[in-house]
């Protein structure tokens, strides 16, 4: 028996011929094409120096790259004119490095003003900066330009630097909900989230929902939830509400799901304020959206969450 051998079967001389010259030129247009796309590696501070026009075409990478059981989504960003796209990184991987976790990607946009704060911010983290491989890699930063050279860059950090990296991201991205929101869900899983927490004010709003009908083009429950602060001080936000309800219930437009706070998992809804206040004595609504499948009255159980920090 043959062990180990992919045995094919056998060719006429001119088919061997044509054969021999497809995969010839397969193997050329390949080699072209990796010619053509290759990209340069460079210092950060080329990132660092790159204007708003040349960073309209700036991708970024956040991938775990540790011990794990389960796929833990890769983060791809890039500007409002660009679509996010995973396999211009191919060609930064550092060998040795676990980037099994590109298979599925998270994706948002940032304003090219954002861009250029995260750049900035992570230049904070020499962990960052250096470019290297720590020994104990635990999270990769990598940085890929087409357009602007068709430069790259990539850092792999340990567990300790990652905290460093997640508040820095946090920080480049504070008006950018949809972009928080994937780095939080990335960071959470991690353990690696933001030291601040937010207030539970939950004793101090009276919380109210109101006027829930079918929407029958969607399926879901629309209503108005209201947040009336009860208290002799003024709040300051963001101001969540994380809605808790039973059985096959739940809440459809939220932010996202609590990690930060306890009990984790429970999704959430960002209330707008104007100011960034809700003051002694105000209301505050906002819009909410629950699937029901079963069409039953459900009681909810809600926590009003006030001020910085992880959900």
């Amino acid at each position: 028996m043959d062990v180990g051998i992919i045995k094919t079967p056998r060719r006429s001389g001119l088919a061997n011929s044509v054969y021999r010259g497809s995969i010839g030129a397969l193997f050329l247009s390949l080699v072209l094409s990796t010619q053509v796309s290759a990209q340069t590696c460079v210092p950060y501070s080329t990132f660092q120096a790159m204007s708003p026009q040349t960073l309209q075409t700036l991708q970024a990478k956040l991938t775990y790259v540790g011990i794990q059981d389960k796929i833990v989504p890769s983060v791809v960003f890039t500007s409002t004119s660009q679509v996010p796209d995973v396999t211009l990184f191919n060609a930064v991987h550092k060998p040795g490095v676990d980037y099994s976790n590109d298979t599925k990607v998270n994706t948002f946009n940032a304003t090219t003003t954002e861009l250029q704060a995260l750049i900035s911010n992570l230049g904070k983290v020499p962990a960052v900066t250096g470019g290297t491989v720590d020994p104990n890699p635990f999270f990769s930063i990598s940085l890929v330009n087409p357009a602007g050279g068709n430069v790259c860059f990539e850092s792999v950090v340990s567990a300790a630097a990652s905290a460093d990296v997640f508040t820095q991201l946090r920080a480049s991205l504070t008006t950018n909900a949809n972009g928080l929101q994937r780095v939080t869900d990335l960071g959470c899983p991690l353990s690696v989230v933001d030291p601040l927490k937010p207030t539970d004010v939950t004793t101090q709003v009276a919380v109210v929902f109101s006027g829930l009908r079918l929407n029958r083009a969607n399926g879901r429950f629309v209503g108005t939830v209201s947040l009336k602060n009860n208290g002799t001080t003024a709040l300051t936000g963001p101001l969540s509400l994380a809605v808790r309800t039973p059985g096959n219930v739940a809440l459809s437009n939220g932010a996202g799901t609590t990690c930060g706070t306890l009990p984790a998992g429970v999704p959430f809804l960002n209330v707008p304020l104007t100011g960034n206040t809700l003051a002694a004595g105000a209301t505050v609504q906002a819009n909410t959206e629950f699937t029901n499948p079963d069409g039953g009255a459900a009681a909810t159980t809600v926590t009003v969450l006030a001020g910085p920090g992880t959900r």
